[in-house]
């Protein structure tokens, strides 16, 4: 990601990108930018009137111009001109939009992908009877939550055992029962993704 000072380190790019994501709200012209991996800062309000761009040649001005007016199509919205970092983020990967500072954002915690994967539907069970099921509750949790949020390609026991690793204080050997009872696919091993 470039800054305002176009030879910034390693450190000042995420310094950069870090207060990027603090902020509360991004215009879409930002988001583009962002996305593209081009700190907004460094750039007049036109991308075609870039004060940093005549570090670079053509053909990767072109490149990033071309990908950063295709952005701004795909993210359109006449409704939103801006939106939380969160919810532009969402719309990205919804569309299979490549966020190149994604892994970082999720690391730092600014991002979290598993917040609809987090979401169960409305318990069935009400945890003050005297026969309440805690595992088969838990198990139902997971399967609801996996189901509504499928991640192509990852094994759908091992995305209950995710879903189980972040919302649920269980030993290893209560995950691993849960997963085998909450999991569908009994061949086993990760679905195929074409």
């Amino acid at each position: 990601m470039m800054t305002s000072a176009y030879d910034a380190d390693k450190y000042g790019k995420e310094n950069r990108l870090l207060f990027w994501l603090r902020l509360d709200k991004w215009h879409l012209h930002e988001t583009a930018l962002l996305f593209v991996d081009v700190d907004p800062d460094s750039f007049n309000k036109e991308f075609t009137n870039l004060i940093t761009f005549r570090e670079y040649t053509f053909d990767v001005y072109a490149d990033l111009d071309s990908k950063y007016e295709d952005l701004r199509r795909i993210l359109y919205n006449p409704d939103i001109e801006h939106d939380t970092p969160k919810n532009w983020i969402d719309r990205a990967v919804a569309k299979k939009i490549s966020i190149p500072w994604l892994e970082f954002a999720i690391e730092k915690g600014f991002y979290k992908p598993e917040d609809k994967l987090a979401q169960a539907e409305k318990p069935l069970f009400d945890k003050a009877s005297a026969t309440y099921p805690p595992e088969l509750d838990i198990a139902i949790q997971a399967w609801q939550a996996v189901t509504n949020n499928l991640c192509k390609g990852k094994a759908p026991k091992a995305q209950i055992i995710s879903w189980l690793d972040a919302n649920a204080k269980l030993s290893d050997i209560a995950k691993k029962r849960i997963a085998t009872v909450a999991n569908w696919n009994k061949t086993g091993g990760s679905p195929r993704t074409d």
